[in-house]
């Protein structure tokens, strides 16, 4: 089989030969190739060259199958050193603004402003029903490591800002945006596949990016019926994407993730997650497509009322020692209703852990998924900058001797 029939036959449930192996490494590549220190024989390779190395699927992530085009607004970004406007905001508008907003429709005046500390992005969003911003710091240690910058505050700050904050969703269109799928299918061929990424579920954005998670839980009780309204306005907006999904040309879509379940009670997801991932996910699959979400936090709080959700494949799954939740556990209540994508801590491809005890927790691995279907081996999350390389090739070699299905 080639490697886009394996991964195709796992997600959709069929029988393969053996386990896929799709392990994610750009947080290690995108570091090493940015200071020059990739190994001497991946000098001159790109991520896929490296992932084919390893015999991995060469997987594109982030196929963007829709642009956010937002109208009747304006907004400025206010920064300190140049550096920032011409380096940290091209790199990482993706957070900044959303992954997916085309900025060619919006007017965006850059400002120079000393009152900022260096390395901090004021945005400010102006709207004839009133103004908001959001803060985003990033420091040297983050430049260095090429990690994106930390949000510091949120677009809602005072009850005010809710009717502004809708009216932001409420002028943002949303259009497809296939080509690029379609040229990134065309490059890899059966060497892989291309997913759809998709934004996260309209709570879960309103949490993370409107509010915060800790200013969010006092919202809740405090002004119900703006959260609810605003959660209303933002869900119906939030349909077309699922629209979208439903007729882009990739087989897999992911959607929604980074969830703990310290943070994203169980009543919390149930209540205001699950929903619309059901909505998703039966939107999907009269088209032959499959839905994910990006399982990389604490999940343990979370199995049961996850099979609530209609969501088909755990990416990224990361179980013990990293969190508390064991692969075995995760087999247990979902069985064969979820396809989980991951299993692999990379805290045990660090060069402080032995090899044998790297060997035995491998091992035991292909014992604790057993019978081995419904599963794709990759990272749990992303592979660090300090990890011992040469143990993806022993992973390649553990999946020739024991991920036999």
């Amino acid at each position: 089989m080639t490697q886009k029939e394996r991964i195709i036959a796992v997600l959709r449930r069929q029988k393969v030969d053996k386990i896929p192996f799709a392990p994610r490494i750009d947080l290690w590549y995108n570091y090493h190739k940015r200071k020059g220190t990739l190994p001497k024989e991946y000098q001159n390779c790109s991520i896929w060259d490296i992932l084919r190395e390893v015999g991995g699927v060469v997987w594109n992530k982030d196929g963007q199958f829709y642009l956010e085009k937002m109208r009747d607004f304006q907004m400025e970004v206010h920064f300190c050193d140049t550096r920032t406007k011409n380096e940290v905001f091209p790199r990482h508008k993706d957070v900044l603004l959303g992954g997916y907003v085309s900025l060619e429709d919006i007017p965006v005046s850059f400002v120079q402003n000393s009152a900022i500390n260096k390395g901090d992005i004021l945005i400010k969003y102006l709207t004839p029903v009133g103004e908001v911003s959001t803060k985003f710091i990033h420091s040297s240690s983050l430049l260095e490591a090429d990690i994106a910058p930390y949000q510091k505050e949120h677009l809602i700050k005072q009850v005010d800002d809710y009717k502004v904050a809708e009216y932001i969703v409420e002028n943002t269109e949303l259009v497809p945006n296939y080509n690029d799928i379609l040229r990134a299918q065309e490059q890899i061929g059966e060497e892989g596949i291309v997913s759809g990424r998709s934004a996260y579920c309209p709570m879960h954005q309103i949490m993370r990016y409107y509010l915060g998670y800790e200013k969010f839980c006092y919202e809740l009780y405090d002004h119900p019926k703006e959260i609810e309204h605003f959660l209303e306005v933002f869900t119906e907006e939030r349909r077309e994407i699922v629209r979208l999904a439903a007729e882009s040309p990739t087989e897999f879509v992911r959607s929604g993730g980074n969830w703990d379940s310290s943070i994203i009670s169980p009543s919390l997801f149930k209540k205001y997650f699950a929903p619309y991932f059901r909505e998703f996910s039966e939107a999907l699959h009269p088209k032959c497509k499959i839905l994910g979400a990006h399982t990389d936090g604490e999940m343990k709080g979370l199995l049961r009322v996850f099979l609530d959700s209609g969501i088909d494949v755990a990416e990224a799954f990361t179980p013990y020692p990293m969190t508390e939740c064991t692969l075995s556990k995760a087999r247990k209540v979902w069985q064969d209703k979820v396809i989980i994508w991951g299993g692999i801590p990379t805290t045990i491809l660090s060069r402080d852990i032995s090899d044998r005890k790297f060997e035995d927790y491998m091992r035991n691995l292909f014992k604790e998924i057993s019978p081995r279907n419904n599963f794709i081996l990759g990272m749990g999350d992303n592979t660090p900058v300090d990890v011992k390389f040469e143990r993806l090739f022993q992973i390649k070699e553990m999946i020739d001797i024991y991920g036999e299905i």
